[in-house]
């Protein structure tokens, strides 16, 4: 099972907009960023993001690039301050590859917990409209893949 976990583009500063919805930057960082996995012949089954607006705007870009036959998904779990239990729990149900579209420091703790079994153990610098890959394979996960809009300019 490959993992592709994203931090939603950048968005709109909360004085102007309190949705916070994506910024133009935001938008095109994400666009080059599905573009590029769509190019490199990247397949996900589905992708899940969080109810925030940045998140689900984020994941309708990448649905648009990449076209996963399921879709998009919004789960419950993804925000900022969730616990990562309920989700792990999700993850370990699930054969498939997948997207998840979330927000610091979530998408770190479950990173870390991931490769290490401990969540307090910060091992990637995520950035906003980045993508980090992993893999399960003999059940534990690895990294295979890194990616920031800034590499792709």
């Amino acid at each position: 099972m490959k993992l592709y976990i994203v931090q939603h583009g950048e968005a709109l500063h909360e004085d102007v907009d309190p949705d916070r919805p994506l910024a133009p930057e935001g938008k095109r960082d994400i666009r080059k960023i599905a573009g590029f996995l769509s190019a490199a012949g990247i397949h996900m089954e589905q992708i899940w993001h969080s109810r925030k607006r940045r998140s689900s705007e984020s994941a309708i870009i990448f649905q648009e690039g990449l076209k996963p036959p399921g879709g998009i998904l919004q789960m419950n779990g993804l925000d900022p301050g969730a616990e990562i239990g309920p989700l792990l729990s999700e993850l370990g149900q699930e054969k498939k590859d997948l997207m998840i579209v979330g927000h610091l420091p979530f998408l770190q703790k479950m990173v870390s917990f991931l490769l290490t079994g401990k969540e307090d153990i910060p091992l990637v610098t995520f950035q906003k409209g980045c993508v980090l890959c992993l893999e399960n394979s003999r059940d534990h996960w690895e990294i295979l893949f890194y990616i920031t809009p800034e590499l792709l300019q």
